[in-house]
């Protein structure tokens, strides 16, 4: 959490990976574990320099701040810190200058293959840039050499042509690059049919999925999904429209079968004020809230075998159902959302 624009962790048990990511190994991080939030220091940032976003990916974690600089620390067992190595760091460091955005992975991933999340950032100069694992090309840089542990910039775009990148899941994930015409580009594992282009190819290079995923343009509001042993992909426009695409064996696409994999996109519904995937590993139980008539309903549909779709029951559910009226807020998808 940040406070008063200072950082500050808790981590879980001892020695374990999250006392590295807590980056507090100046605080004897091994013995102070999850008592309480400790500040986590950044001893070479200027004064006046403020906290922009921060995040954990996997076994690592990120700091920008307003002056451009990115500290990263962590595992880094698949170079996702972009120093160049794969070296543990246990404090944070300066990994690049003159950074813009930020963008983390997103989506949950499922416990198996987190080592393997990548980091992009977009730089003062217009270009994207990315990092760490790309065993199934998903870093976008053409080839699936693993890993890449420097920063590379994504050459498929020009200065300023990307507006966003959802970068999505860890070793079998895959990228969305939002373009400033709203078109979508893709790369990545693709077993499941998450690129929506109708195959199950994955991709190196990113590739123009518009045709498939966003004929008419409009706004990327959201994507997530699950992204473990199995990848669903959900996405939100602009106009409302709410699409669902991937692995279906639980019915989480929401097409009313479980008909697998879902290589095109499925119009889930055309009022969707908002979407979260609330799962991970056998198929995310998807959920959904629309507004009509003034009164605000929450849908849920997919895995359920602990009630987690709040219907009452444990059996699976492949068309999207009411399970509350007058419904407000979603608190906890299981991961900060980065479109805010």
């Amino acid at each position: 959490m940040v406070v008063n624009n200072h950082l500050y962790s808790c981590h879980a048990n001892f020695g374990s990976w999250a006392s590295v990511t807590s980056g507090r190994n100046e605080q004897n991080y091994q013995t102070d574990q999850g008592m309480q939030f400790k500040r986590v220091h950044f001893p070479t940032e200027s004064a006046g320099s403020t906290i922009v976003a921060c995040d954990q990916y996997g076994r690592n974690a990120y700091c920008l701040f307003s002056s451009g600089n990115l500290y990263t620390w962590g595992i880094n067992n698949n170079g996702q810190l972009g120093l160049g190595n794969t070296t543990q760091y246990q404090f944070p460091t300066l990994s690049a200058t003159g950074v813009s955005a930020v963008y983390g992975t997103y989506g949950n991933t499922g416990q198996y293959g987190y080592d393997q999340t990548r980091l992009y950032i977009l730089k003062t100069d217009g270009f994207i840039y990315g990092c760490g694992g790309n065993g199934n090309g998903q870093l976008g840089v053409g080839n699936t050499t693993n890993p890449i542990t420097s920063w590379t910039k994504i050459t498929t775009f020009s200065s300023g042509q990307v507006s966003y990148v959802w970068n999505m899941g860890a070793d079998n994930g895959a990228t969305y690059f939002i373009l400033s015409d709203n078109s979508i580009y893709g790369c990545g594992y693709n077993g499941y049919g998450v690129l929506g282009n109708g195959t199950t190819t994955s991709l190196s290079t990113p590739t123009n999925l518009t045709t498939y995923l966003n004929p008419s343009k409009y706004g990327v509001t959201k994507m997530t999904g699950d992204w473990g042993n199995y990848q669903t992909l959900y996405y939100l426009l602009s106009n409302g429209s709410a699409y669902a695409l991937g692995f279906n064996g639980n019915g989480q696409v929401g097409q009313g079968n479980t008909t697998t994999p879902v290589t095109s996109p499925h119009l889930v519904t055309t009022v969707a004020a908002n979407i979260w995937s609330t799962g991970q590993g056998s198929g995310s139980p998807a959920m959904f809230y629309n507004i009509s008539n003034n009164t605000t309903n929450l849908y849920s549909f997919g895995y359920n075998n602990q009630g987690q779709l709040g219907n009452g029951n444990t059996t699976a559910v492949s068309t999207p159902t009411v399970v509350h009226t007058s419904f407000s807020n979603l608190m906890n998808e299981g991961i900060l959302d980065p479109s805010g």
